[in-house]
């Protein structure tokens, strides 16, 4: 219900209309299946107060058993731009999630990352979208887009271009409430929700190691190619608590974060052997961060070990 002022005396005045709101079910059964339990929905609106055709109205689509069509049928209804969406199982959820990917689109390593963030997003039903952050201009473009087409949250890659955009991209975040998940953790320090990636402080001191060890004579070409397998994970708790997605309690705060680190190390396989020393005397966390849980072997070598670690900050 709206609150209004009363009336002028001797003034007349149109009444604003009633907003009517729209209620999108998506459903990947055929209509049969769950009409009763969607009666019951209904009927429960109805006992709330909620009067269908005066308060709302109902935008219902069914993917009769095809899942592969929920990623288009939820396009479909985000387009009519709904109030909320519901969904009565998993598969038409997952399909009702859209991403955006923000990067750098001139630079062909970073649209490479994308095709596979794409291709994970894909097995899942869940549509992401590939957006311009090189400028400026093309950042609040994108930014434009999100809103417009009411994304749910949003990716944000690792070049250097978005580095020096972490201010704007987090007070984005932050004033749309969307969760956004980073390629470096200098936006989790400036308030960014999660940041997920290879250990780049631990990257530069092994290009030191190298760079040494040419100083001294050794031949580049005999020099073993590593592939970085030392990750990280960074969550901001107040950011998390700000999107209502953090516990106050620390035990849970530190299970919720080993649970996004494992999710997050599902996307890039398992380790190949197992983890025996730590690295925390590598790297001591600054005072204000709380190491939850840090073990692993050199962090570099050649092949796809990994060390895993999470950091939960107030920050």
């Amino acid at each position: 219900m709206a609150a209004c002022d009363p009336p002028k005396p001797f003034s007349w005045s149109a009444q604003p209309a009633k907003r009517v709101y729209r209620i999108a079910i998506l459903d990947d059964a055929v209509e049969t299946a769950r009409a009763e339990r969607w009666k019951q929905f209904r009927n429960r609106l109805r006992e709330l107060g909620q009067v269908e055709g005066k308060d709302f109205v109902y935008e219902v689509r069914y993917a009769r058993g095809a899942n592969e069509r929920l990623p288009a049928l939820a396009a479909e209804l985000v387009a009519l731009k709904p109030d909320v969406i519901i969904t009565p199982s998993t598969p038409p959820t997952i399909a009702a999630i859209r991403l955006a990917y923000l990067t750098d689109v001139a630079n062909t390593a970073s649209v490479a990352a994308f095709r596979q963030v794409e291709g994970h997003a894909r097995a899942m039903n869940v549509t992401i979208r590939m957006l311009d952050a090189r400028q400026r201009i093309e950042l609040e473009r994108s930014f434009e887009t999100i809103k417009r087409e009411r994304l749910q949250g949003f990716i944000v890659g690792t070049t250097g271009v978005l580095i020096e955009h972490r201010d704007q991209i987090v007070q984005f975040a932050a004033k749309e409430k969307l969760p956004a998940v980073y390629g470096v953790r200098e936006n989790v320090i400036v308030g960014g929700l999660l940041s997920y990636s290879v250990d780049f402080q631990f990257a530069y001191l092994r290009g030191a190691d190298y760079v040494h060890r040419i100083l001294l004579g050794a031949r580049p070409a005999d020099l073993p190619v590593e592939q970085s397998s030392n990750m990280r994970m960074a969550l901001n708790l107040k950011t998390a608590r700000a999107l209502g997605g953090a516990d106050r309690r620390p035990h849970r705060v530190r299970r919720h974060a080993r649970g996004l680190g494992c999710a997050a190390r599902a996307c890039q396989g398992p380790a190949p052997g197992p983890d025996r020393r730590t690295l925390a005397d590598v790297f001591a966390p600054q005072a204000r961060l709380h190491r939850i849980h840090a073990r692993g072997e050199n962090g570099f070598r050649s092949g796809v070990a990994e060390e895993k670690s999470a950091l939960a900050a107030d920050y």
